[in-house]
Formats: C-alpha cells, structure tokens, sequence
C-alpha cells in the first residue's frame, strides 16, 4: 500500500471506486480517508490474533464507512458471534465488555503499526490512515451504549 500511493499527503483530495462482487462503491475524500479504509480490511484479514475478531467483519466490509456505520457493524457482528457461543453452550458476552477489549487491543496493535508505517513511510498518508482507524478505539469504548441506542429506535420491541 505505501509502495503505490507514499507519493501523496494525507489531505490530497481523491475520487476512490471500489468494486466489489455485488456492488461498486465511489466517494470523494481524502488519500488518508481512503488507505485507511483499505488498511482495516488488510488488517482485518492479516492473521494477528489480536485482529481475529474483525475477520468476520472483512466478510461484510464496508469502504469508507463513516463513525455510525462502523459501530453499528462491530456491534452486530459481537452480537451475532455471541448468539453462536450461547447455542454451542460456551459463555457469553451480551454486556459487549469483551467487545471493548478487543478494541483496546486494537489500540496496541493500531500504534505498533502506525511506528513502522512512519519508519517506512516518506509522506503522512499511511500513518494517518492508521490514526483515523485508531479513532475508532477511543470512540466505541466510551460510547458503544449511547451508539446503540441511537439504534433502538429501528427496532419494534412491542412484539
């Protein structure tokens, strides 16, 4: 990834098209925006047992996926793995507290690779795509509960 685009800064400005099997995503953004995106799908499916969790989540990538998204699909994804641990008799986490560890992991993992990707790196893009993906350790941690009833709303609990 740094070999192709270490030439541009992080705030360039982009068009960036994936295409994928069932759908062609294009949206306007930033070299940072756009590597970071591709990034968390390369680390998602790196083989880090640290990164194990967001594997299930490569499956279903989103490019581009803004704060809400990301949230959304991480609580999902913990939620749907915890259904399948409870049917094989295996305990559970519906608390999500395993969910935000797996996030402060990430943390360790997302600011070892932010330190080579400097080392490696002649421009700021690689190591800021980290940063902006690095958010996302800070943000669900402290606000996985408010996130998830922003979505409460979409379900009908009267049934």
């Amino acid at each position: 990834i740094i070999k192709h685009l270490d030439i541009l800064c992080s705030y360039h400005q982009i068009r960036v098209k994936v295409i994928m099997k069932n759908r062609t995503i294009t949206q306007d953004t930033t070299i940072q925006k756009g590597i970071s995106s591709l990034m968390g799908l390369v680390i998602a499916t790196s083989g880090c047992p640290r990164t194990r969790f967001f594997k299930s989540m490569a499956r279903f990538h989103l490019p581009l996926a803004d704060e809400e998204e990301t949230i959304s699909r991480a609580a999902s994804m913990y939620l749907l793995k915890q259904y399948f641990l409870k049917n094989e008799g295996k305990p559970t986490d519906f608390d999500l507290k395993e969910l935000i560890k797996i996030y402060d992991d990430m943390h360790i993992v997302n600011m070892a690779i932010a330190e080579r990707l400097k080392a490696a790196s002649k421009t700021d893009s690689a190591v800021n795509a980290i940063i902006l993906l690095d958010v996302f350790t800070y943000v669900l941690p402290l606000s996985i509960e408010g996130y998830l009833q922003k979505f409460k709303y979409l379900f009908d609990l009267d049934c």
